[in-house]
Protein backbone atom coordinates (compact mmCIF):
# COMPACT_ATOMS: atom_id res chain seq x y z
CA UNK A 1 0.00 0.00 0.00
CA UNK A 2 1.57 3.27 -1.07
CA UNK A 3 1.94 6.30 1.19
CA UNK A 4 -0.82 8.37 -0.47
CA UNK A 5 -3.42 5.64 0.08
CA UNK A 6 -2.49 5.37 3.76
CA UNK A 7 -2.77 9.13 4.17
CA UNK A 8 -6.19 9.11 2.45
CA UNK A 9 -7.53 6.33 4.69
CA UNK A 10 -6.26 8.00 7.89
CA UNK A 11 -7.71 11.33 6.77
CA UNK A 12 -11.05 9.72 6.05
CA UNK A 13 -11.14 8.02 9.48
CA UNK A 14 -10.21 11.26 11.22
CA UNK A 15 -12.84 13.24 9.30
CA UNK A 16 -15.53 10.66 10.05
CA UNK A 17 -14.62 10.59 13.77
CA UNK A 18 -14.72 14.39 13.90
CA UNK A 19 -18.09 14.46 12.10
CA UNK A 20 -19.46 11.82 14.47
CA UNK A 21 -18.22 13.68 17.56
CA UNK A 22 -19.76 16.97 16.43
CA UNK A 23 -23.10 15.44 15.48
CA UNK A 24 -23.42 13.37 18.64
CA UNK A 25 -23.04 16.56 20.67
CA UNK A 26 -26.09 18.07 18.99
CA UNK A 27 -29.61 17.73 20.43
CA UNK A 28 -32.11 15.36 18.84
CA UNK A 29 -35.56 13.97 19.53
CA UNK A 30 -36.01 10.20 19.43
CA UNK A 31 -39.13 7.99 19.29
CA UNK A 32 -38.93 4.82 21.37
CA UNK A 33 -41.50 2.02 21.56
CA UNK A 34 -41.56 -0.14 24.69
CA UNK A 35 -43.44 -3.47 24.29
CA UNK A 36 -45.86 -4.43 27.06
CA UNK A 37 -45.81 -8.05 28.24
CA UNK A 38 -48.71 -9.05 30.51
CA UNK A 39 -48.37 -11.66 33.22
CA UNK A 40 -51.39 -13.00 35.12
CA UNK A 41 -52.62 -15.98 37.09
CA UNK A 42 -54.70 -18.70 35.41
CA UNK A 43 -57.83 -17.33 37.09
CA UNK A 44 -57.39 -13.75 35.78
CA UNK A 45 -58.45 -12.31 32.43
CA UNK A 46 -58.44 -8.71 31.19
CA UNK A 47 -61.80 -7.09 30.44
CA UNK A 48 -60.41 -4.10 28.49
CA UNK A 49 -57.72 -4.01 25.85
CA UNK A 50 -54.28 -2.77 26.84
CA UNK A 51 -52.01 -1.28 24.16
CA UNK A 52 -49.23 -3.56 22.96
CA UNK A 53 -46.59 -0.89 23.53
CA UNK A 54 -45.84 2.46 25.13
CA UNK A 55 -44.65 5.15 22.71
CA UNK A 56 -42.17 7.63 24.16
CA UNK A 57 -40.54 10.70 22.60
CA UNK A 58 -37.36 11.91 24.30
CA UNK A 59 -34.93 14.74 23.63
CA UNK A 60 -31.22 14.96 24.40
CA UNK A 61 -27.72 14.92 23.01
CA UNK A 62 -26.76 12.22 20.56
CA UNK A 63 -24.33 10.60 23.00
CA UNK A 64 -27.06 10.15 25.59
CA UNK A 65 -29.65 8.89 23.10
CA UNK A 66 -27.20 6.37 21.66
CA UNK A 67 -27.74 4.07 24.66
CA UNK A 68 -31.46 3.92 23.89
CA UNK A 69 -30.84 3.02 20.28
CA UNK A 70 -28.66 0.02 21.14
CA UNK A 71 -30.67 -1.17 24.15
CA UNK A 72 -32.27 -4.60 23.59
CA UNK A 73 -34.20 -5.00 26.83
CA UNK A 74 -36.85 -2.27 26.69
CA UNK A 75 -39.83 -4.34 27.83
CA UNK A 76 -42.56 -3.41 30.31
CA UNK A 77 -43.47 -6.56 32.27
CA UNK A 78 -46.95 -5.88 33.65
CA UNK A 79 -47.82 -8.41 36.36
CA UNK A 80 -51.56 -7.99 37.02
CA UNK A 81 -51.52 -10.78 39.63
CA UNK A 82 -50.20 -8.16 42.07
CA UNK A 83 -52.83 -5.57 41.24
CA UNK A 84 -56.35 -4.90 42.45
CA UNK A 85 -59.28 -4.55 40.08
CA UNK A 86 -59.73 -1.14 38.43
CA UNK A 87 -56.10 -0.11 38.93
CA UNK A 88 -54.67 2.92 37.16
CA UNK A 89 -50.94 2.88 36.33
CA UNK A 90 -48.99 6.03 35.53
CA UNK A 91 -46.63 4.98 32.74
CA UNK A 92 -44.27 7.93 33.19
CA UNK A 93 -42.82 6.49 36.39
CA UNK A 94 -42.00 3.19 34.71
CA UNK A 95 -40.54 4.90 31.64
CA UNK A 96 -38.08 6.91 33.75
CA UNK A 97 -36.95 3.80 35.60
CA UNK A 98 -36.81 1.47 32.60
CA UNK A 99 -35.03 3.82 30.20
CA UNK A 100 -32.56 4.90 32.88
CA UNK A 101 -32.42 8.36 31.33
CA UNK A 102 -29.52 10.72 31.88
CA UNK A 103 -30.23 14.02 33.64
CA UNK A 104 -29.94 16.04 30.44
CA UNK A 105 -32.43 13.80 28.58
CA UNK A 106 -36.03 14.96 28.82
CA UNK A 107 -39.30 13.18 28.03
CA UNK A 108 -41.45 15.12 25.57
CA UNK A 109 -44.39 12.73 25.15
CA UNK A 110 -45.68 9.43 26.57
CA UNK A 111 -48.57 7.61 24.94
CA UNK A 112 -50.53 6.32 26.71
CA UNK A 113 -49.71 8.24 29.87
CA UNK A 114 -51.90 5.92 31.98
CA UNK A 115 -52.99 2.27 31.80
CA UNK A 116 -56.41 1.29 33.15
CA UNK A 117 -56.25 -2.31 34.35
CA UNK A 118 -59.56 -4.14 34.70
CA UNK A 119 -59.86 -7.90 35.02
CA UNK A 120 -62.36 -10.58 35.97
CA UNK A 121 -62.42 -14.31 36.64
CA UNK A 122 -61.70 -16.61 33.72
CA UNK A 123 -64.66 -18.27 32.00
CA UNK A 124 -64.92 -20.45 28.91
CA UNK A 125 -67.71 -21.67 26.65
CA UNK A 126 -68.40 -23.28 23.29
CA UNK A 127 -69.73 -20.98 20.55
CA UNK A 128 -70.65 -21.62 16.90
CA UNK A 129 -68.49 -20.48 14.00
CA UNK A 130 -70.10 -17.90 11.69
CA UNK A 131 -69.22 -18.65 8.09
CA UNK A 132 -68.16 -15.56 6.09
CA UNK A 133 -67.22 -17.42 2.91
CA UNK A 134 -68.94 -16.07 -0.22
CA UNK A 135 -69.50 -18.44 -3.14
CA UNK A 136 -70.57 -16.95 -6.47
CA UNK A 137 -71.77 -19.78 -8.71
CA UNK A 138 -71.77 -20.12 -12.47
CA UNK A 139 -75.23 -19.99 -14.03
CA UNK A 140 -77.15 -23.23 -13.58
CA UNK A 141 -75.19 -24.46 -10.56
CA UNK A 142 -76.30 -24.69 -6.93
CA UNK A 143 -74.96 -25.52 -3.46
CA UNK A 144 -76.05 -28.83 -1.95
CA UNK A 145 -77.18 -28.14 1.61
CA UNK A 146 -75.00 -25.97 3.83
CA UNK A 147 -71.25 -25.55 3.91
CA UNK A 148 -69.45 -28.27 5.81
CA UNK A 149 -67.31 -26.61 8.51
CA UNK A 150 -64.88 -28.58 10.64
CA UNK A 151 -65.01 -27.73 13.43
CA UNK A 152 -68.30 -25.83 13.35
CA UNK A 153 -67.82 -24.48 16.88
CA UNK A 154 -64.86 -23.33 18.99
CA UNK A 155 -64.06 -22.93 22.67
CA UNK A 156 -63.32 -19.39 23.82
CA UNK A 157 -61.77 -18.32 27.11
CA UNK A 158 -61.54 -14.93 28.79
CA UNK A 159 -63.11 -12.60 31.34
CA UNK A 160 -66.58 -13.87 32.28
CA UNK A 161 -68.42 -10.60 31.59
CA UNK A 162 -66.85 -10.45 28.10
CA UNK A 163 -67.30 -14.13 27.19
CA UNK A 164 -70.99 -14.02 28.13
CA UNK A 165 -71.59 -11.34 25.47
CA UNK A 166 -70.06 -13.36 22.61
CA UNK A 167 -72.61 -15.40 20.64
CA UNK A 168 -70.36 -16.62 17.80
CA UNK A 169 -66.86 -16.37 16.33
CA UNK A 170 -66.64 -15.34 12.64
CA UNK A 171 -64.29 -16.55 9.97
CA UNK A 172 -62.38 -14.17 7.74
CA UNK A 173 -64.13 -13.22 4.51
CA UNK A 174 -63.17 -15.33 1.52
CA UNK A 175 -64.71 -14.98 -1.96
CA UNK A 176 -64.92 -17.62 -4.71
CA UNK A 177 -66.16 -16.60 -8.16
CA UNK A 178 -67.40 -18.59 -11.19
CA UNK A 179 -67.75 -21.79 -9.18
CA UNK A 180 -68.95 -24.95 -10.98
CA UNK A 181 -67.43 -27.72 -8.86
CA UNK A 182 -66.92 -28.72 -5.22
CA UNK A 183 -64.74 -26.40 -3.10
CA UNK A 184 -62.53 -27.41 -0.18
CA UNK A 185 -60.03 -25.36 1.77
CA UNK A 186 -59.02 -23.67 5.00
CA UNK A 187 -60.18 -20.30 6.30
CA UNK A 188 -58.76 -18.39 9.26
CA UNK A 189 -60.75 -17.46 12.33
CA UNK A 190 -61.23 -13.69 12.57
CA UNK A 191 -59.66 -12.89 15.93
CA UNK A 192 -60.28 -9.21 16.74
CA UNK A 193 -59.91 -9.66 20.51
CA UNK A 194 -56.60 -11.53 20.65
CA UNK A 195 -55.46 -9.56 23.70
CA UNK A 196 -58.62 -10.39 25.66
CA UNK A 197 -59.80 -13.87 24.68
CA UNK A 198 -58.24 -17.16 23.68
CA UNK A 199 -59.71 -19.31 20.91
CA UNK A 200 -58.80 -22.99 20.76
CA UNK A 201 -58.83 -22.99 16.93
CA UNK A 202 -57.09 -20.62 14.52
CA UNK A 203 -58.35 -22.17 11.27
CA UNK A 204 -61.46 -23.95 10.00
CA UNK A 205 -61.70 -26.57 7.25
CA UNK A 206 -64.58 -26.04 4.86
CA UNK A 207 -66.24 -27.88 2.00
CA UNK A 208 -69.01 -26.92 -0.40
CA UNK A 209 -70.79 -29.51 -2.54
CA UNK A 210 -71.76 -28.02 -5.90
CA UNK A 211 -74.20 -29.59 -8.37
CA UNK A 212 -75.67 -28.80 -11.75
CA UNK A 213 -79.35 -27.94 -11.53
CA UNK A 214 -81.93 -30.41 -12.89
CA UNK A 215 -83.07 -27.88 -15.49
CA UNK A 216 -79.52 -27.49 -16.80
CA UNK A 217 -79.05 -31.25 -16.99
CA UNK A 218 -82.34 -31.66 -18.92
CA UNK A 219 -81.31 -28.95 -21.37
CA UNK A 220 -78.13 -30.88 -22.14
Amino acid sequence: MNKNVKIFILSFIFAFALWLYINLNLSYSLDVSIPIEIQSTKSQALTDEIPQEIDVKVKGKGWDLLNLLISKNLVYNLDISRLKKDTKIITGQFVNERLNLQQNVSILEINPDTLNINFDRVFEKLVPVKNNIIVNLNEGYGIVGKANLNPDSVTIQGASNLINKIKFIPTETKVFNNVNSDITGIVNIKDTLSNLIKIDQKQINFKYFIHLSAEKIWMK
